[in-house]
């Protein structure tokens, strides 16, 4: 992730942020990598919104209050290809122990020195997002957003519906093959002007290294 960040820059992740309706706050004012990892401040209202904009396939939404309606930006943010790809890798987590079946796209997070236990996800329909911590910011040891706020993720979606409704289908131009089926240069990531290694041609000696003397 890191290293994904570092090839499109920490800026541009914090442009798309801001795109999607978010306000986050950056310590010290420069974007570093470290937004990558969770390094920056953000209100559960707008890390839901941006969670939105992936449930609607890149398409960004203005969160309102109980009985208006959305207001939709009209600025894409990224490809519905791309929005497709990520809710179906969060779609593949696994849901917490005992949790209601039918398959809600999540993630779960957890602040440094447990001060912040969240968990957001969305079905076909909704987007929902948890936090549990203190009024106060102070940590809470031993408080993960997959042990506390994710079983809560769940069982706000089962209040909800008897089952989550489906997730959208790919978008039509989505590519789907298993790694393996990929071209070369799409089955690793690269940083920014790393060589492209060369297909293997065939067996390589590996031992003895090349000019060792053999007695």
């Amino acid at each position: 992730v890191v290293a994904l960040t570092e090839a499109i820059g920490p800026a541009r992740l914090i442009s798309t942020l801001r795109r999607a309706g978010a306000r986050p706050v950056i310590p010290g004012g420069q974007p570093g990598l470290a937004v990558a990892l969770g390094g920056v401040g953000i209100t559960l209202t707008d890390l839901v919104q941006s969670y939105a904009a992936l449930a609607r396939l890149g398409d960004p939404v203005t969160l309102s209050a109980l009985g208006t309606d959305n207001a939709p930006q009209g600025q894409r943010l990224v490809s519905p290809e791309a929005a497709w790809m990520a809710a179906d890798i969060l779609a593949g987590l696994p849901p917490p122990a005992n949790a209601p079946a039918g398959r809600i796209a999540y993630k779960t997070g957890t602040s440094y020195g447990h001060r912040d236990a969240w968990a957001v996800g969305f079905d076909g329909a909704h987007v929902a997002g948890v936090w549990m911590g203190r009024a106060d910011g102070a940590s809470v040891p031993g408080a993960f957003g997959g042990d506390l706020a994710a079983p809560v993720l769940f069982d706000t979606f089962a209040r909800l519906k008897a089952q989550p409704d489906p997730l959208p289908p790919p978008p039509p131009a989505t590519l789907i093959l298993p790694n393996a089926r990929l071209p070369l240069p799409l089955q690793h990531f690269r940083p920014r002007g790393a060589a492209l290694a060369k297909a293997p041609t065939g067996p390589e000696l590996a031992f003895p290294p090349d000019g060792a003397e053999i007695e």
